[in-house]
């Protein structure tokens, strides 16, 4: 008989770990459907878009990567959540594109992933957050 309950805690067990997700992975929003998650503006510019899921699989999206930014300072990150821009044709994790500013976004904050971008996602993240201080006065 306890061999019979060791095999059951083995087959429930193994059963739990293949039911384990993994991290998080980008997903594509609905374009032009889906609202950001900051602003309530529907995300319809691929170029200008960004995505943040937690470690359950919730994903919110973001029209302008501004949006992504202020969302995020008003919600403190945990552990397995990862946060993703558009660069092009796909998904790039944030700490891994490079930025240019000056650019025409939804919200106009202006930055954008670009293959030759100078700029650091801290780097955005200081300027968003310098330019949110600067209108709230």
């Amino acid at each position: 008989m306890n061999r019979l309950y060791l095999l059951w805690y083995v087959v429930v067990a193994l059963v739990l770990l293949a039911c384990q997700q993994g991290p998080p992975q980008p997903e594509e929003p609905v374009w032009g459907k889906q609202p950001c998650a900051h602003c309530a503006m529907l995300v319809s510019r691929p170029e200008s878009a960004a995505q943040y899921a937690d470690a359950d699989g919730e994903t919110w999206f973001f029209d302008d990567l501004g949006c992504l930014v202020s969302w995020q300072t008003q919600h403190p990150s945990r552990p397995g959540e990862q946060a993703w821009v558009r660069q092009g044709a796909q998904w790039l994790a944030v700490a891994a594109a490079r930025y240019g500013g000056g650019h025409t976004t939804p919200m106009d904050f202006g930055y954008l992933a670009e293959a030759g971008g100078t700029l650091s996602w801290q780097a955005v993240q200081q300027a968003v957050t310098t330019r949110q201080r600067s209108h709230a006065q």
